[in-house]
Order: C-alpha cells, then structure tokens, then sequence
C-alpha cells in the first residue's frame, strides 16, 4: 500500500454504523460489570438431531437451520436458569448494583444484509415458541432485514440515544451534536 493511500485513510471518518458501534461497546465496557466465560461445546448431537429433524414429516415445509435449533436450545437454557436472562444495571460511584430477571427472552441474532454489513434484529418470545416457529420468526426477520434502510434505523437510534441522555442531564451528550451535525465529520 503506497503512502499517498495510508494518508487517505489515516483521516477517514467513521461512518453511521461504526460511530453507533463503537459508542455503544464503549459505553458498555465503562457501565456494565464484565465477565468471560469460555466454553469449547461439541456440537456433534445438535447437527445429528438437526439432521434427523429435517427428514421428519412435520419440518418438510419448515426452513430448519443450525441457527434456529440453537436459539430454541439456548431459551430452553435460559428458561432453566432465569438469572442468566438478566439486566445488570451497576452504578460504579455508589457501588450499588441490581439484577433484573426478564421472563420474557428475546435473543439478537446476527446477519449479514446485502451491503455486507451486519444487523442483529431480535427474534422476541423465544420463551413461548415452538422450533418450528422459531424457524418462521428467523425467515420472517430475514425479509424484514432485507427490506430495512440500516442508515435510517442508525440515525434514529443515534438521535433517540442522544436525546434520552440530555433529558436525563447528562449532557456530556451536547458534545456529540456538533461533530454529527455540523462538524468535519458530520453524517
């Protein structure tokens, strides 16, 4: 790569979705308690019981995918260990901490749009679905993925964000306004 392209690049702005991205990890790794677990499965049994489900009657209208048998599989979990299904709201000044359990599970899944960008829609009421449904809601959200302008759901969670935090008074927030709207790097 020659010097002349380093420089270009060296100075390029993040686009919509960089920008969103690395706010929201950003502000995650500063807000919410961290823990890392590593767990090397074998998933031998799931792709033979993915098999043998596809060869079964009752799936041979169904769109059955690796990814649908592990979300049902991974609200079973969850609904066997509801404190897994939880909101961690921490407050580092105070040291105050609260868990939230949800009953409801909802899982963001992610896939790549045309573009070659990705989108994580969130497949809502794992808890009460069969897979068959599970596999309709993942092909349901796949047409609804594909007909989503990403630029325009970005812009309005961005500006959603922004104006939750300055109604909460924490306008470190006003900061972003003039880089994004009128500054050099603006969208």
């Amino acid at each position: 790569m020659s010097r002349p392209e380093l420089e270009k690049r060296k100075h390029a702005f993040f686009d919509l979705q960089r920008r969103v991205v690395a706010h929201k990890t950003v502000e995650s790794w500063q807000e919410i308690p961290h823990a890392g677990v590593v767990i090397d499965l074998d998933l031998t049994e799931i792709l033979r019981l993915t098999a043998l489900l596809r060869e079964e009657p009752e799936y041979a209208s169904v769109h059955l995918t690796l990814n649908s048998v592990m979300l049902k599989f991974i609200a079973v979990c969850l609904q066997a260990s509801p404190e897994m299904n939880a909101h961690v709201a921490y407050n580092a000044k105070t040291g105050v901490g609260e868990l939230t359990t949800f009953k409801s599970i909802n899982i963001a899944t992610p896939m790549r749009m045309p573009d070659g960008r990705m989108l994580s829609p969130v497949v809502r009421g794992l808890e009460s679905m069969t897979l068959p449904e599970v596999c309709a809601a993942m092909v349901e959200l796949k047409r609804q993925a594909a007909n989503t302008n990403i630029d325009f759901l970005l812009r309005e969670a961005a500006m959603n964000d922004t104006w939750e935090r300055i109604r909460k008074l924490r306008l470190g927030a006003l900061l972003r306004l003039y880089p994004n709207l009128v500054g050099r790097g603006r969208l």
